[in-house]
């Protein structure tokens, strides 16, 4: 995914530049990725100043692009807890090793304007495009559920009123996609420690967590991007 990013903001460097030759060492994607056509007609200096701002910031782009593309394309991952006792004001925290997380986005025809941040804007599309990457909605999470990246994996902390003896808890809606940063991966160690009111202990253990059949990048885009 990360490679396949890099090539579709390669390509959208290649397009505004408008200039596609058999020698490029710019990668050339295949037709059915190409959304949009070329920029507007600029003088050098103009283009040049586009380049320059949009460079500047394409690495938190690229990542923001790769996130939105995954919360859109998978489907989210159900956290569900079940005990064997009642537990008051619990605090789950559940490491998940070697994965990355996104929120789950619920995106009715996710746009290449979205994943891939347009350099400038193009003839009746462009500004769809470049209001699309820089105000899409901002998500709105479950208060009993928090969650980050941190480092190379996933930190997940569930704070719900109580646990119930032999009922599942489980998160009311869709709110992430948890993903192996390892294609090849069979499955994933998770480590969590459990607190509760009134108690100073720490309960802790680990479980293995197998993970879905990969999915080819290529596919995730074509099968989710909407073209124009």
């Amino acid at each position: 995914m990360d490679e396949l990013m890099e090539m579709l903001y390669d390509h959208e460097e290649q397009t505004f530049l408008d200039s596609p030759t058999k020698d490029s060492a710019a990668p050339r994607l295949p037709a059915s990725l190409q959304f949009h056509a070329g920029p507007e007609s600029l003088s050098t200096e103009q283009q040049e100043a586009r380049l320059d701002l949009w460079r500047s910031g394409r690495s938190d782009r690229v990542a923001t692009g790769k996130t939105r593309l995954l919360g859109a394309a998978l489907p989210a991952t159900l956290l569900s807890v079940v005990c064997d006792r009642y537990v008051s004001q619990p605090r789950l925290t559940m490491v998940f090793q070697g994965c990355e997380a996104a929120d789950w986005r619920e995106v009715d025809g996710l746009t290449f304007g979205m994943v891939v941040k347009s350099i400038v804007p193009t003839q009746g599309f462009a500004t769809a495009l470049t209001d699309e990457f820089e105000e899409l909605p901002l998500i709105s999470r479950e208060r009993e559920v928090h969650w980050r990246n941190v480092g190379e994996d996933v930190e997940i902390e569930l704070s719900p009123d109580s646990f119930r003896p032999q009922k599942a808890w489980s998160i009311d809606h869709d709110e992430l996609v948890v993903v192996a940063r390892d294609p090849r991966a069979q499955g994933v160690q998770v480590t969590w420690s459990l607190t509760e009111e009134g108690s100073d202990d720490v309960t802790e253990g680990k479980i293995f967590v197998t993970t879905a059949d990969a999915i080819d990048a290529l596919e995730l885009v074509q099968r989710t991007i909407t073209r124009p």
